[in-house]
């Protein structure tokens, strides 16, 4: 591919653009305020500041209903939240897949005990959990048994995060491994081992990755280079995009996925397109991009 340079310069933009957008929802490490989310028995949810509280009763003061008083024995829970999630009156709650962007991960780790599943154009899955605060294990799988196949690809993803700066700077190394079940190949697996950087926090953040690729008994002549980013736009909407970069000495080649994820309080969506990039910069006639769709369902503990 002649046009590699301008790859580098579209990265360059997209992570200037990041930069200068994010620091409208950079997160204010000295805010001092406390905000709470009170649920009632009934179901009901109310966020604000608690201006009193004794034995009996408490009274927060929320944006759009005054000061409420509620009494101790109708409070189902008293929670503690990220004030910097708590935006006009409304609380934005978490990202409930933070550690991963389509489908490649960040620097971020799930917390021990958090875990979600994912599904991608229904036949791919996985599970991820965190087992430790460091450490995140995802098995997957592509049901081929299911349509009477004899193999079944499966694949395992290790990853361990560390945090250098909260809501700053992160890095990750980890791997996939990726096998196939059932195949009487002498090397049926492959793998990609990589390193991660991830500046921001869970809500905006870019990521750079260098992987290489292991198969056959021998590593990949060239490195895998990933360029990815994710910004909150709204309570529940999510711009993205995931990129990769894979060079040898005959060709290059550019994989982009642009899209977005909007969050519920238990479900996940992600859309968008799959664009090889390499090609369109190539002239190449009756290039298309792929529909990407994804949903992903959170399990255990969050935050």
């Amino acid at each position: 591919m002649k046009n590699m340079p301008s790859i580098f310069k579209l990265i360059g933009f997209f992570f200037l653009s990041f930069v200068l957008t994010s620091e409208l929802f950079a997160q204010d490490e000295n805010n001092a305020t406390e905000v709470y989310e009170i649920i009632t028995n009934d179901g009901n949810k109310y966020y604000g500041t608690i201006s009193s509280e004794d034995e009996k009763s408490l009274s927060i003061e929320t944006t759009s209903l005054g000061i409420l008083t509620i009494k101790k024995e109708n409070i189902k829970s008293k929670t503690k939240i990220d004030s910097n999630k708590y935006l006009d009156g409304e609380y934005w709650g978490a990202n409930i897949q933070s550690s991963r962007y389509f489908w490649g991960p960040n620097a971020f780790s799930l917390k021990r005990g958090e875990g979600y599943y994912q599904n991608i154009g229904v036949i791919i899955n996985q599970v991820s959990v965190g087992l430790t605060d460091n450490f995140t294990l995802g098995v997957g799988l592509v049901p081929t048994f299911l349509v009477g196949a004899n193999v079944t690809p499966v694949w395992f993803t290790p990853k361990f995060s560390f945090p250098l700066k909260k809501d700053k700077v992160s890095l990750g190394v980890g791997a996939l491994v990726l096998g196939v079940l059932g195949s009487n190949l002498d090397n049926a697996f492959v793998s990609i081992t990589y390193g991660m950087a991830t500046v921001g926090h869970q809500d905006a953040n870019f990521s750079i990755g260098l992987g290489y690729g292991y198969a056959g008994g021998e590593w990949a002549n060239a490195p895998t280079v990933s360029a990815s980013g994710m910004l909150r736009i709204s309570k529940r909407t999510y711009l993205m995009t995931e990129n990769y970069f894979v060079g040898n000495s005959t060709e290059n080649i550019v994989l982009s996925i642009i899209g977005g994820r909007t969050v519920w309080e238990n479900i996940s969506l992600d859309y968008g397109l799959l664009v090889p990039i390499s090609e369109i910069l190539d002239g190449e006639q009756g290039t298309i991009g792929l529909p990407w769709v994804g949903l992903v369902i959170p399990f255990g503990k969050k935050g």
